[in-house]
């Protein structure tokens, strides 16, 4: 949540003056050490501020702002603040000067009324958001150099920030589409520099999340990235050549040839040398200075470096071939000095202790292991989980070794033993589709392990869970997938990965009955109006639809035959007069089938690769298809004839819906987007961004005003369709806690479900508690749902100032001490029961902070 916020005013300050030049200069130089450029205040009059040429000095001149100009704090030296203006100013100011309203020198003052301002607030944006984490596998991490922070990137292209001892997420990246293969701090832990598999680089300020700079150059993706230890350049290595650049500009300084073919690099901590793995079997040192190679060291071994590493020092190498062993050279004589056997498994990442004494290494099976640098004897061993193990990395005082995983999640071990101290990881699970009430009022989520979810859209409350007892103890063969609710809005169904659907009494929430319906996983699955029939996907084998008597529990019909699909189909639906059902596959084709027979009518050829989702018209006379190639296929089914293909998304269509009056049609991609187009014309006409992850199913809203979205993100999150804006986000947790938070911050939430609620301040952590009172709103979580049409939500927004709030410390504890009451007889603090008009109370008061009135 970003807030800007309005200045109040109190008496004039004394103006200093500055010398504009003099600061850009400044300016110039700081910059490179981290620009954070969010707003923190917006001026509402006409305005004088006053602040010095560099901290600490005394001369400067006075720059007139206007109202709607802003003041952005650029960086902190000590006490000192870099502060910049939108009208093009900048200067320095005490860091007192953010915080009181009585210190006179560095203020903005109404020129018209005479007045100071009563404080220059909000240096760094204050977010509300739950704690999501990673939906897909950690490929990359790093600590910062004083150990308090983690970053991680994961294969669908999110960066994360954590607080290592708490845990907490402090912000997202959206990096980029493709993998993160690489990421590295600056030394001043300020940025993270984070390499991609779509051959790019960035550069991305850590407290405010603001992208510094993209590196464009490489044609292939990207292996290795580091600072210099200096941080004011970036050197990446791709197969296509290794590159130094501007970490600022983000110029090219140095290109170190193309065709090195290098697949792992490591720069030296004096950042003189660098050296390459490359396809040729061979380690190169290189002169970063010269762009030279300065020695070729022979492994000996046929295979891919896997793996490079440098001691603290620079003098000792560790290399690692994709089997066999580990090898320590002395890279100033070149030549191997220790050579460690790994029983053959193929280490996939290496990092040195902070000391030198000891090795660490990460092998394909998932294990982890630890040896002396000086005797090559094994310290410690940890069995792998069956994943493999991309990144690893040593905290500062080489206490603590942190490893990913590729079951989503950063894991925190002691380095003497190998116990796991924490890990850092997602409590949620991906939302893999949505099926609405016909009147629109609701929405069911299948949300894999933890079952399914059933939400009010009109207030935001979770209403139902929908599981089995033993579901998040049978792993990933019994996730909830696919969803869908009579018409009659009584019984639900849920589809699961291992080949069976469950239905559900809407009413109690209690499991009716269970049909096995296919030996993988359900794709899709469909009432007929009546409720009395389901249409149902699966992945196995047949490549088939079934249809299926729910009251008896016996199949009707299959496609399954000569002329069915010859590949996976993923989706089914029913025309709207249910005379005929379509089917969507792997094999390009939608073929139409009678719905009472099963049998084939005719089919579609469209020629894009595989179809991932189907919709029919109101009229039944049109059909959309979302391909996985990213187009949108509208076809005349009584002229079998392709009339518009839509492109925009860039990668797979997982869901394609009409609006009620069949002029748009709203889609859902793995790009994280969805939008809305207009048939006659196939332009876009709205887009929803925010998701962390794909989004794998949309609908339409009540009266199309508003539509809603699933994503594997964690989240199912309600838009609206006249300008985009996202109203409110829907999460439930695994331990079946829940929070709904509007953009603005204002949420409801469970009892429990506030513990995954993060309130972050650059990168401080603010406990929830400290301003629950101001954004624990469920009237305002419903104002925002229904559009806010009496402008309440905006009110309140505007009005809010968790500064403040913050600033006032913690609400004071409260307990009851008499009278004590129960159920059972037996005293119970804090809890009075009231059996007449009046009730007498002694109460015990804590201050926590805030004080007490």
């Amino acid at each position: 949540m970003i807030l800007t916020r309005q200045l109040c005013w109190s008496a004039v300050p004394v103006c200093v003056l500055f010398i504009l030049i003099v600061v850009l200069t400044i300016f110039a130089v700081v910059l490179p050490e981290g620009a954070a450029l969010a707003a923190f205040a917006t001026v509402s009059a006409n305005s004088n501020v006053n602040a010095r040429s560099g901290p600490g000095t005394t001369f400067g001149i006075v720059t007139q702002l206007s109202p709607g100009d802003t003041v952005e704090e650029i960086e902190r030296q000590g006490d000192w603040s870099h502060i910049r203006l939108s009208n093009g100013g900048d200067g320095w100011v005490n860091n007192a000067y953010l915080n009181s309203a009585s210190i006179a020198g560095a203020k903005l003052s109404d020129s018209t009324s005479h007045r100071n301002a009563k404080a220059i607030r909000n240096s760094l944006n204050i977010s509300v958001f739950p704690q999501l984490g990673h939906s897909h596998y950690v490929s990359s991490i790093a600590f910062s150099s004083d150990g308090r922070l983690i970053v991680s990137g994961d294969s669908d292209g999110n960066v994360i920030v954590w607080n290592e001892k708490t845990a907490k997420q402090l912000r997202t990246f959206k990096n980029s589409a493709k993998s993160i293969t690489a990421l590295a701090f600056s030394p001043d832990g300020r940025r993270v520099a984070v390499g991609s598999d779509d051959s790019s680089a960035r550069v991305w300020d850590i407290s405010t999340g603001t992208l510094i700079v993209t590196f464009e150059g490489h044609s292939w993706p990207i292996e290795a990235i580091n600072f210099t230890p200096d941080g004011r350049d970036v050197l990446t290595t791709a197969l296509d050549a290794i590159r130094l650049w501007d970490a600022v500009s983000g110029a090219e300084i140095r290109n170190y040839g193309s065709g090195t073919n290098a697949k792992s690099s490591a720069l030296r901590p004096d950042g003189w040398q660098f050296v390459t793995g490359d396809s040729d079997n061979t380690i190169k040192v290189w002169s970063i200075n010269s762009g030279q190679p300065l020695r070729v060291l022979d492994h000996g071994l046929k295979g891919d470096t896997s793996a490079l590493a440098f001691g603290p020092g620079g003098d000792v190498l560790a290399t690692a071939v994709e089997a066999n062993s580990i090898k320590l050279w002395n890279l100033a004589l070149g030549k191997q000095k220790l050579d460690i056997a790994t029983d053959y498994k193929a280490p996939q990442v290496l990092a040195f202790s902070p000391d030198g004494g000891r090795i660490l290494a990460g092998f394909s099976d998932g294990s982890v292991a630890q040896w002396e640098t000086s005797t090559g004897k094994l310290v410690h061993s940890d069995e792998g989980t069956g994943g493999h193990v991309p990144s690893l990395t040593f905290s500062a005082d080489r206490k603590l070794v942190a490893y990913s995983n590729s079951d989503n999640r950063v894991v925190i071990a002691q380095v003497s033993d190998g116990t796991v101290v924490r890990e850092l990881k997602a409590n949620t699970t991906g939302v893999i589709s949505l099926a609405t009430s016909t009147a629109r009022d609701f929405v069911l989520a299948a949300i894999g392990l933890a079952g399914a979810t059933k939400w009010d859209l009109s207030n935001g409350k979770l209403l139902q869970s929908f599981k089995k007892p033993d579901m998040l103890d049978m792993g990933n063969s019994n996730d909830v997938e696919r969803v869908a609710i009579s018409a009659d809005k009584g019984v639900i169904l849920t589809g699961s990965s291992y080949g069976d659907i469950d239905l559900w009494n809407m009413a109690d929430g209690e499991l009716v009955k269970s049909l096995e319906v296919g030996d993988l996983g359900v794709t899709s699955a469909v009432f007929t109006t009546d409720g009395k029939h389901a249409l149902v996907t699966t992945a196995d084998d047949t490549h088939s639809a079934s249809v299926w008597d729910l009251e008896s529990g016996k199949r009707l019909g299959t496609t399954e035959g000569y002329y069915g699909h010859t590949e996976t189909v993923n989706t089914a639906a029913y025309s709207p007069s249910e005379r005929s059902f379509a089917t969507g596959s792997d094999d390009g084709t939608v073929r139409i089938w009678d719905a009472k027979t099963s049998k084939y009518l005719t089919e579609l050829n469209l020629n894009s690769g595989g179809v991932e989702a189907i919709s029919y018209s109101p009229d039944g006379h049109l059909l959309l298809a979302g391909m996985q190639d990213g187009t949108i296929q509208l076809w005349n089914l009584i002229k079998r004839k392709e009339l518009r293909r839509i492109e925009g998304h860039s990668e797979a269509v997982n869901a394609v819906a009409f609006s009620v009056d069949g002029l748009f049609v709203l889609s859902a991609s793995n790009d994280k987007s969805a939008r809305i187009w207009e048939i006659s014309t196939g332009k876009e006409v709205m887009r929803f961004e925010g998701h962390f992850g794909a989004v794998n199913s949309a609908a339409f809203g009540t009266d199309d005003e508003t539509v809603v979205t699933g994503s594997s993100d964690g989240t199912t999150r309600v838009w609206r369709t006249s300008d985009g804006k996202e109203l409110a986000s829907f999460v439930s947790f695994i331990d079946d806690e829940w929070v709904v938070v509007t953009p603005e911050g204002f949420f409801n939430a469970s009892a429990g479900g506030t513990k995954y609620l993060n309130v972050v301040k650059g990168l401080d952590i603010i406990s929830i508690d400290q301003v629950y009172d101001a954004l624990y709103r469920p009237d305002l979580v419903k104002e925002a749902l229904a559009g806010d049409p009496d402008g309440k939500l905006k009110a309140a927004a505007a009005m809010l100032d968790l500064e403040k709030v913050i600033d006032s410390g913690f609400p004071p504890q409260v307990k009851v001490v008499s009278p004590v009451e129960a159920e059972q007889g037996a005293p119970v603090p804090g809890v009075v029961k009231a059996t007449g008009e009046a009730v007498e109370v002694e109460m015990e008061l804590s201050d926590h902070g805030g004080g007490f009135g």
